[in-house]
């Protein structure tokens, strides 16, 4: 009769250690919510779920490369052209006459020069034929991209205006098509 809760012990003891085997594991609970929210975009998410890993266990290898993944998708589709083009020093710029249309090409093919074909950015026109007509001079010398473009703003009297995938360039309320010198660049979303 001894035997009988000697085998029950053993036997809730089984139980026990089994139920904890089949309890979710946290750490890859959320490596797997945080890979599934990176195939649907939301790169908030996945940092997130990542990041909480990273806590847990921080020498988890999957995390830091999950995190670097983020990181590249975010700043290779769809991270934010703001993103693409931060921290991006234009080594030079030379504008002399040029019109705003042929400015803001040179510079997206700037861009791409710099990153190696890595980073690009797309500029969306709303102006008129004649303001992406208008000249541009100007000369700087390892100047912030978003420098130049608060520049050219200023030049050509348009603004920027960074959106998902692109920048937006635009008439500064009440532009005439004129170039305006003297009023200050305005450029959203800096």
């Amino acid at each position: 009769m001894k035997a009988l809760p000697n085998l029950a012990r053993l036997l809730a003891a089984c139980l026990a250690v089994s139920a904890s085997v089949l309890a979710a594991d946290p750490v890859t609970d959320l490596l797997k919510e945080a890979n599934t929210a990176l195939l649907r975009g939301e790169f908030e998410a996945a940092r997130a779920k990542a990041n909480s890993v990273k806590s847990l266990d921080p020498r988890n290898a999957k995390a830091a490369e999950l995190l670097k993944k983020i990181q590249t998708m975010e700043a290779g589709q769809g991270g934010g052209t703001e993103k693409v083009v931060a921290g991006l020093v234009v080594p030079s710029v030379q504008f002399r006459d040029a019109e705003l249309s042929a400015a803001l090409e040179a510079l997206r093919q700037q861009v791409d020069k710099l990153s190696g074909g890595k980073k690009n950015v797309n500029f969306v026109s709303q102006l008129s034929e004649a303001q992406a007509k208008t000249p541009i001079t100007l000369s700087l010398s390892n100047v912030p991209f978003t420098e130049v473009l608060k520049y050219i703003g200023t030049l050509a009297n348009v603004t920027f205006t960074f959106d998902k995938y692109a920048i937006m360039v635009r008439p500064t309320s009440g532009a005439t098509g004129e170039p305006k010198a003297e009023s200050e660049p305005k450029v959203k979303g800096l």
